[in-house]
């Protein structure tokens, strides 16, 4: 399986889209060895099976906090594009499994009606921080990018935003949204979903992650001013253009994190460095992210930074970050072109390392532990304490 690090970056800024914030415990008590996936409460025992000869897309698999949903996204590959030589790309379809509730079920089938007859196609799913409830990111046929809020247990779903134009992400059990139109990026928006209670911020960008309070988030945004208007042109992959304005504008937006009043607290990366979307801490104090080479010969490395100040170290890994501390601290998940799996790996704020997990096909953090796939045509989905 090719275990493409800068994938689900390209795949989430072409949807609209983003990730929400990764989080690894200060502290974790339990000692267990490696086992099955089970969590207190859980309804069901033993092995947490997924449906066999499954083609996993690793960027995209996670597990609720409550550690009672898996949700994942799987390849359909039709037998007329298996050929070696077809190029067709295959259906995603996203999935939710919950412990002993019988099988699988379709995200697109659990959202309300409208999503589905105005054609959504969902392109990433993150829980919230609670495990309460997902966000649900994708597109609607012709008209943009879209969000919608869904609760795994009582199934009700809502949109978030009325742009054509929506990015959002996770603050706490609250929704961090920026939205476009054709012409502009309004602010950013901190909104409670099902209440519609909200909080209009100044600074303007896509946003790609925020702190559990709101009080940080990291965006791609005008370096110079985060408050001032910017077009989605802006915010092209390429700076090509005729207009000497708009190359400046398109050079200036990068990777920044800011705080809630608007105030850029660190200039990050250029936008063309991000091999993945950043995952920030709980508390917003470090971000972390893999990195694309500058350089033919260069090889991908993860780097963390403090959100503020000038603390940063890389860890020379090809790897996808899983999630970091408000020390530091990093998880991550080794990329390769392997169906044996790659490692997981808990790294410390020095730069030593220890691997969680030998082999695994996809791999997710939540609460205190790692929940990884086994590698094999009989998918199992186990957890290791991310601490022993």
């Amino acid at each position: 399986m090719n275990h493409n690090a800068s994938m689900a970056l390209r795949v989430l800024l072409a949807a609209g889209v983003a990730v929400a914030v990764g989080a690894v415990p200060a502290s974790a008590p339990d000692k267990a060895a490696s086992t099955p996936a089970t969590a207190a409460g859980s309804r069901a025992t033993g092995e947490w099976k997924l449906p066999p000869k499954i083609r996993l897309d690793p960027p995209r698999f996670r597990v609720t906090a409550d550690q009672q949903y898996a949700i994942y996204a799987a390849e359909d590959v039709p037998a007329a594009r298996q050929r070696p030589d077809e190029q067709a790309e295959p259906t995603i379809t996203y999935w939710a499994l919950a412990r002993g509730d019988g099988p699988p079920r379709r995200i697109i089938d659990l959202l309300a009606e409208e999503a589905r007859k105005n054609g959504f196609e969902v392109r990433l799913v993150e829980p919230a921080p609670s495990g309460s409830a997902v966000l649900v990111m994708g597109r609607l046929a012709g008209r943009g990018s879209a969000a919608y809020v869904l609760e795994l247990g009582g199934g009700k779903s809502r949109r978030v935003g009325d742009q054509p134009g929506a990015v959002a992400v996770w603050a706490g059990d609250q929704v961090a949204l920026a939205e476009a139109d054709k012409k502009q990026v309004r602010p950013l928006n901190i909104v409670a979903p099902f209440t519609g209670t909200s909080n209009r911020l100044t600074a303007r960008g896509m946003v790609l992650a925020a702190s559990a309070d709101a009080s940080t988030l990291v965006i791609l945004g005008d370096a110079a001013d985060v408050n001032r208007e910017v077009s989605p042109e802006d915010f092209a992959a390429s700076s090509a253009t005729d207009k000497p304005e708009a190359a400046t504008r398109q050079a200036n937006v990068r990777l920044v994190s800011v705080s809630a009043d608007g105030k850029v607290l660190r200039d990050l990366a250029g936008k063309q460095e991000l091999g993945q979307p950043p995952v920030l801490s709980p508390g917003g104090k470090y971000v972390a992210f893999s990195v694309q080479p500058a350089a033919a010969g260069e090889e991908r490395s993860v780097r963390v930074l403090a959100t503020t100040g000038d603390r940063q170290r890389t860890i020379k890994e090809f790897a996808l970050v899983l999630a970091v501390t408000d020390k530091g601290e990093t998880v991550t998940f080794g990329v390769g072109d392997t169906s044996d799996g790659t490692a997981v790996k808990l790294w410390d704020a020095q730069g030593g390392s220890r691997t969680i997990v030998t082999a695994a096909q996809c791999a997710a953090v939540a609460g205190d532990r790692v929940f990884y796939v086994t590698p094999g045509n009989s998918p199992i989905i186990k957890s290791a304490p991310i601490r022993p």
